[in-house]
């Protein structure tokens, strides 16, 4: 978008997350060609609105996606191999996460975090690839989550998330998937859920530059 600019120096991204209102993170993106200015002038503006800004530069995903899918993609891979749906996200929140991985998925929209997922996988390789399981449920056109009021779980305007339904649905999926990968599914703990899943976030952490911001 910047090379079409004539100030392409001017051009930065602000990147907000879902939902606006309550997420206080926002990513800054810094272009090839922008200058310090503009990346301080949007710090501020960002300040102003009460949110707390991150520098990053254009790479995929930025920085919050690309530490926060594999913890997704981590959490498909352990329910592909037997663990429950509700424990994988129980285990999470009382960890101390503010949603589980699935709500978070049906909150964000399950064919965008597949979308996204693809991308990552195409620009880091082989530790964001795509679970079987994950690959099933972004072929339904009909569970994208709270959008289509269906996705790991069902939705309804008339009953709070708290009182959320789980979606058999996905058991068949799950059943499928297993079948025919002859997965023999085992029974996971609570610690060894969340240890997984923050773990692999730590990881990718770890291979981010914080100089340069790639």
């Amino acid at each position: 978008m910047a090379e079409a600019l004539e100030y392409p120096e001017r051009f930065a991204g602000m990147h907000f997350f879902n939902p606006v209102n309550r997420m206080p993170l926002v990513e800054i993106i810094r272009g090839q060609k922008t200058d310090e200015k503009t990346v301080f002038q949007l710090v501020k503006i960002a300040r102003k609105l009460g949110k707390t800004a991150i520098v990053v530069e254009d790479v995929c995903g930025f920085l919050v996606n690309r530490i926060l899918l594999p913890y997704i993609l981590e959490a498909s891979y352990i329910a592909q191999a037997g663990a429950r749906i509700s424990q994988i996200d129980s285990a999470l929140e009382n960890y101390g996460m503010p949603m589980g991985p699935f709500v978070l998925s049906d909150t964000v929209g399950i064919d965008v975090g597949v979308k996204v997922i693809h991308s990552l996988n195409d620009a880091y390789g082989a530790r964001m690839k795509m679970s079987e399981f994950m690959t099933e449920v972004g072929k339904k056109n009909d569970l994208l989550g709270k959008k289509t009021n269906k996705g790991f779980y069902l939705y309804s305007e008339k009953k709070p998330d708290k009182s959320l339904q789980y979606n058999n649905q996905i058991d068949d999926i799950l059943k499928l998937v297993r079948e025919s990968k002859a997965i023999k599914t085992q029974d996971f703990l609570d610690e060894e859920i969340a240890q997984r899943c923050i773990f692999v976030m730590i990881n990718e952490a770890s291979r981010c530059d914080i100089v340069t911001g790639k």
